[in-house]
Parts: C-alpha cells; sequence; structure tokens
C-alpha cells in the first residue's frame, strides 16, 4: 500500500509540473490549454449576460425553473395566461412554471423543500411564514437577497428606503432578507372590515347615521323594532358580520382604546399610560366591550348567529333585506340586492371618549412571496425579473394586463377597456382578467395600490367607506415580527392554550353563559398557561423590531 500511495504522489507531482510549464507556453499564445470552465463560466462572465439597467434583462435567452401557487381565478393554465408572453418578449426570461392549486401548496412546498432534491430556481407567489423563512434560510436552501436587492432590485430598495417599516417586516431575525412581499396600499384593502349601514333603513326610520357607540345601541334597537322588509315578520337583524364575531370585535375594539398597533398583531398592543405591551384580552377595556357586546347579543340586536356566520350567510340574509348593519369587506358582499343601499360609517366614539379603528394591516399584506433558492445558477437576473412588479409598469402589467387589450392610457391615467368593464360574452371582470393576469387569490410579489388596485377594481361605496375610516387608524401600524425559530416554536405552543381560551370564553361571556361576576378568574387563568413567558417572548422581539 505504501509503496502505491509513493508512486501516486510522484505521478502527481509530475503533473503539476507539467501543468506550470503549460501554462509558460500559454504566455506565448501557442499551445494554450483548454479553460474548463468554458461550460460554467466564472461569476464575471455571468454578470455579463445581464443587463443592469433597462429592458431586456439578459443579452441572450435564459430560462428559469419556478414553483406558483395558482388559483380558481386563473382562467386556463397558469403558464398561458397572457401577461407571461408580454413579459417574456419585454425581458428576455422564459420561465417554466410548476403551478400548484392553491389547496395543495402546502404539501407539495414541503415535499420540495424537504426531500433532498433539485430545487426549483424560484417560488411565486407561495406564502412562506417568518418561521419557514428563518428555517429554510438557515438550512441553505433559500438564499439571502440583502446584496441582490442593493445592486440588483432598484424598485424595491426604494420602497424600503422610504417605508422603513417594510424592511423590518423583511428582514429575520438573524438580520438576513430570504423573500420579497406582497405590499398592499391601495386604502379599501388595507380595512379588511368596514362599517356599513343599510341607509334606507335610516331613511324610514327617520335617523341619522351613529358617531358613538351609545347612539349605535339606539339605532340598532329602533331597527329591530321596524319591519324594515315588509315581510310581516320580526326577522330583522340589526348587526351582523359575515366573518363572524372577529368581524364585530375587530371594528369595534379601538372604541374601548384597544388596538393601537394595528391588525397584524391583534392581542398586542402598546399601553399608553405606560408605554409597556399589553395583552389585550386581559384588560379592563376588553371587559367593558364583551358588556356591550353581550348587551346587544342579550336583546337580538346581534345576529343569534354570529359565531357560525360566513359569506354565503350573509348574501342570504342580505338576498331577504334582513340586515341593518354589515361589517365587511366589502358592500356587495350582502348580495346585488342590496348592495347599493349601503354607506359607510365613521369610527365609533366609545364611552371613554376613544375614537380609534383599530383594524388596519400593516403595508406588507404578506412577507413570504417570492424566495430565490440555492439551485438558482442566475440569481441576478431573478431578482431583476422580480423587481420590475415592484415598478410603476410591472404593476400595471401585473393588475390590469396587457395594455391596448384590457386597458388604455390617457393623460397618464390608465382605465380599463370594455373587454373588461362591459365584456361582449357578458363575462365577469374576474373572468377577462383570470386570463390576463395571475394577482387572484392575493401573495402577490409586487404593490397592490390605489393607482392600479384599488381606483380600479374596489367599488364606489366601498372606497368611500374605506376613506371614512382611515383618519382614525393608528399612527403606527406594526408588521409581522420576525420571531427566532425557537421563539417562534415556542409563541405557537403558548398561544395554542392562551389564544383558544381567548376564543371560548369570548363567547362564553358574549352570550351570556359565563357571568362577569367570573372575569378576575378567567384572567388569573392566563398566568396558569404561561401569559408571563408569552409577553417576555414578545418584548424581547419588539424590542429587535423597534431597533
Amino acid at each position: 500500500m505504501y509503496k502505491g500511495k509513493h508512486a501516486i504522489s510522484i505521478i502527481a507531482a509530475m503533473m503539476m509540473v507539467i501543468s506550470l510549464l503549460a501554462g509558460c507556453a500559454s504566455n506565448n499564445g501557442e499551445n494554450a490549454p483548454v479553460d474548463s470552465s468554458a461550460s460554467n463560466p466564472p461569476q464575471e462572465e455571468q454578470k455579463e449576460l445581464l443587463n443592469l439597467t433597462g429592458m431586456p434583462i439578459v443579452n441572450e435567452p435564459l430560462t428559469l425553473k419556478m414553483f406558483a401557487t395558482s388559483s380558481p381565478f386563473n382562467k386556463g393554465e397558469f403558464k398561458d395566461v397572457e401577461m407571461w408572453e408580454t413579459y417574456e418578449q419585454l425581458s428576455g426570461v422564459h420561465v417554466e412554471w410548476d403551478a400548484v392549486p392553491g389547496a395543495n401548496v402546502l404539501e407539495k412546498k414541503n415535499l420540495v423543500l424537504n426531500t433532498g432534491g433539485t430545487l426549483p430556481d424560484a417560488f411565486f407567489k407561495v406564502d412562506m411564514s417568518s418561521l419557514e423563512l428563518t428555517r429554510y434560510g438557515s438550512q441553505g436552501l433559500l438564499i439571502p437577497l440583502n446584496d441582490l436587492i442593493e445592486k440588483y432590485a432598484p424598485n424595491f430598495k426604494k420602497i424600503m428606503d422610504e417605508n422603513p417599516d417594510v424592511k423590518k417586516a423583511v428582514t429575520m431575525a438573524d438580520g438576513n432578507i430570504y423573500s420579497l412581499p406582497y405590499l398592499v396600499t391601495a386604502t379599501p384593502s388595507r380595512l379588511p372590515y368596514k362599517m356599513f349601514v343599510n341607509q334606507k333603513w335610516l331613511d324610514a326610520t327617520k335617523l341619522q347615521a351613529p358617531t358613538t357607540t351609545d347612539e349605535l345601541y339606539d339605532v340598532l334597537k329602533t331597527f329591530s323594532d321596524f319591519d324594515q322588509n315588509s315581510n310581516q315578520k320580526k326577522d330583522e337583524i340589526p348587526l351582523t358580520s359575515g366573518h363572524g364575531i372577529d368581524g364585530i370585535i375587530n371594528p369595534l375594539k379601538g372604541a374601548w382604546g384597544l388596538g393601537n398597533k394595528g391588525l397584524s398583531h391583534p392581542n398586542v398592543d402598546v399601553d399608553p399610560a405606560t408605554q409597556q405591551l399589553r395583552f389585550i384580552p386581559a384588560e379592563q377595556g376588553y371587559k367593558e366591550m364583551l358588556q356591550f357586546l353581550n348587551k346587544l347579543y342579550s336583546e337580538k340586536l346581534l345576529d343569534q348567529e354570529i359565531f357560525t356566520m360566513d359569506l354565503a350567510k350573509l348574501a342570504a340574509k342580505g338576498a331577504l333585506g334582513q340586515v341593518g348593519f354589515s361589517f365587511a369587506t366589502n358592500n356587495n358582499l350582502i348580495g346585488p340586492e342590496n348592495e347599493n343601499d349601503l354607506v359607510g360609517l365613521e369610527a365609533l366614539k366609545g364611552p371613554n371618549g376613544d375614537k380609534l379603528y383599530f383594524p388596519l394591516n400593516p403595508n406588507t399584506g404578506a412577507v413570504g412571496t417570492f424566495m430565490v433558492t440555492k439551485d438558482n445558477k442566475n440569481p441576478e437576473a431573478t431578482i431583476r425579473w422580480i423587481d420590475y412588479f415592484y415598478g410603476e409598469e410591472g404593476q400595471r402589467l401585473f393588475f390590469m394586463g396587457i395594455e391596448g387589450e384590457t386597458y388604455t392610457v390617457a393623460d397618464g391615467k390608465a382605465t380599463f377597456t370594455d373587454l373588461v368593464k362591459k365584456n361582449p360574452d357578458g363575462l365577469s371582470l374576474n373572468d377577462v382578467l383570470g386570463k390576463y393576469v395571475v394577482w387572484g387569490g392575493g401573495s402577490n410579489p409586487s404593490v397592490a395600490g390605489d393607482k392600479y388596485f384599488g381606483d380600479q377594481l374596489i367599488g364606489d361605496i366601498t372606497r368611500d367607506a374605506a376613506s371614512k375610516l382611515m383618519p382614525y387608524t393608528p399612527e403606527e401600524v406594526w408588521g409581522p415580527f420576525a420571531f427566532s425559530e425557537s421563539d417562534s416554536t415556542r409563541i405557537k405552543t403558548l398561544e395554542n392554550d392562551i389564544l383558544t381560551y381567548v376564543k371560548d370564553m369570548q363567547a362564553q361571556f358574549i352570550t351570556g353563559h359565563a357571568s362577569f361576576d367570573k372575569w378576575e378568574e378567567y384572567v388569573n387563568a392566563f398566568n396558569k398557561m404561561g401569559l408571563k413567558e408569552y409577553m417576555e417572548i414578545y418584548n424581547k422581539t419588539y424590542e429587535v423590531y423597534n431597533k
């Protein structure tokens, strides 16, 4: 064995000498050795394939493989949606799509990331939580995007520079950015709950829209005493929501001064008196709000089915003309029979003078919507490709489709064509756009702003309702916190007990099955469930977020 190894060492040394001699010969330009890296150019040469600005993105055709989420909104194959051909011609980048229906994405995503096979170049419209981003980033499956954004994503970089909260939201606990987010800046879309009242009911009862919680009670009481739908039955439902009890609590919570950091953190905010974090469901104001809702429920002013309400039930009750107040995302959820009878309300002032409208989402509608993997050989071109959708032209393509077909531009304003608005075949707006764009279903790596989304796709009544509420929303809206992986796992374990208890007792108090005399008992139970540890984790992560 030793002799064999010695012989191999001598041969290796001889080969090194020959290699050096060949290197000297190549200086004379003769008999130069073949470059072994010719089939796999170094990074510098790869960058020469890339145009740093403008279009096309690459000087030679490039194919990327992406895993994507498809939705029922898409008409036909995901790969055949019209925007892709337009963008390929513009960018020089062709994408081979592995599009998976939304219901199957979680399972398929986990298989792709955890079986050790070759990964797609990127994940597109695939929602990943901060925990997943941290986990797969630390495992090296997803690559950090910090430097790539700095050098190759001017549109998204500008957004982060102008909106520090966006940068906070996408930066994980280890300091890395592993994803580009879905940004929602359209006002109506940031308010998932608007407050609507049936104007015909107000006119019939000669009432004004309420401005306080006391006035809301009075109007609801009056509504319940009138046969508003003229069917000689006492079947009117003064107040309901297609979003269940959350659709009632979230619009009203701010009237008791709760939820001053927005909807991403529905159970934790900052106590104005102490500037310390507080757990909302244990607060005195929360108790008073539940007492108000108990009063409405016990007097049948609040829908008796509120804990099982959904959008289908709301539409059914709306069709029968039973609904006075509806707290909902859009006025059209009440159904076509009465959707135009609704008007929006301002935030209601509570018994202690608070006039806060809590349920405002941050600009980051979803943190993880576009991720680049370790197997991507062209990350620079990939980041340039996705960054286009964070700019003006890209947003227009993403949400409105193809200029000259689905929209036109006049005096700087884009407007849908009659193909979309008054389709000659009677197709709905969604049916037409589903052939051209892929934004249906959410988790879009782009910016859904007023200009190309809100003003184009959201009706006047809903937009007006949102505009009435916005002046009363929180001054500071927290984005999602990037808990460390261990803290995230722990806080989810604690939440499983704590928040299940909150929901259960919420229903018990509102329906009267639990007495408010037991409130202290209720609050003390949180300590046995680990609320102190829960808040310690929250405080630690908040300090990092707030830096």
